[in-house]
């Protein structure tokens, strides 16, 4: 069950603003056991926030990934663990019909076990999937950089010269966003992560990378956009 649909089933009553405000309305035992998890997965998942969605804790990268909810005699994790086949063995005892997952108070409750779904549903949640429409929205979002897109796919141009644009050569794997950059940082981008930035002959020549755009989040697309913008603008002075 969802946490939409689970939220909708309870009584009535003001939804907690904040994760402390929810803590505070839980039972002893809800409470120690929630606190635990969300100690957990605050270490299992770097850098995740916590927020409330739905009137429950929340965790989220830059999308949500995980739900949590305490209940009189269980914990409820949410949404289900798809695509790892051997912790979905181990889940079954855990979990309903659908998939989510039913932590019971008065049984010990496996924390290791919720750590791996914790990693589990961030890597298949928390990233939101890149496209060259999220590349062209985040690129015009930074100062005097205009985009278009067409039939050979999306550009950005800073100033009328072209930082970017969706690799339509060949040799280039699909989904691949070619950036404008010097040669130095592109050489560097490559070795420090050779599964989101490479090359091909055919760009080799030139000063830019070409980034696999299921490799790369938001937030890091928009610092090397920048970062190509600056690049651009010195080479028109």
């Amino acid at each position: 069950m969802s946490p939409e649909t689970r939220m909708k089933k309870r009584p009535l009553r003001a939804r907690p603003q904040s994760v402390a405000g929810y803590m505070a309305d839980l039972s002893p035992p809800a409470a120690l056991a929630v606190g635990k998890i969300r100690g957990l997965v605050r270490k299992s998942v770097p850098g995740c926030t916590e927020l409330v969605s739905y009137g429950i804790p929340a965790f989220r990268l830059e999308r949500i990934f995980m739900y949590c909810a305490a209940f009189k005699s269980h914990i409820g994790i949410y949404p289900p663990v798809r695509n790892d086949a051997r912790l979905i063995q181990r889940l079954r005892p855990y979990a309903n019909a659908k998939g989510n997952l039913r932590f019971a108070l008065s049984e010990p409750i496996p924390y290791p076990l919720i750590a791996r779904v914790a990693k589990a549903l961030a890597k298949a949640y928390a990233r939101q999937t890149m496209s060259f429409d999220i590349a062209l929205a985040t690129g015009t979002a930074l100062p005097d950089v205009q985009g278009a897109s067409g039939t050979r796919g999306m550009s950005l141009k800073v100033k009328g010269r072209l930082m970017a644009c969706k690799a339509i050569h060949k040799s280039a794997e699909p989904d691949t966003l070619m950036i404008r950059i010097s040669l130095k940082r592109r050489d560097a981008l490559i070795e420090e992560k050779p599964a989101t930035y490479y090359l091909t002959d055919h760009y080799r020549p030139y000063p830019a990378v070409l980034v696999r755009l299921t490799r790369i989040g938001r937030a890091r697309l928009k610092k090397l956009l920048d970062e190509s913008r600056e690049f651009v603008t010195g080479e028109a002075r």
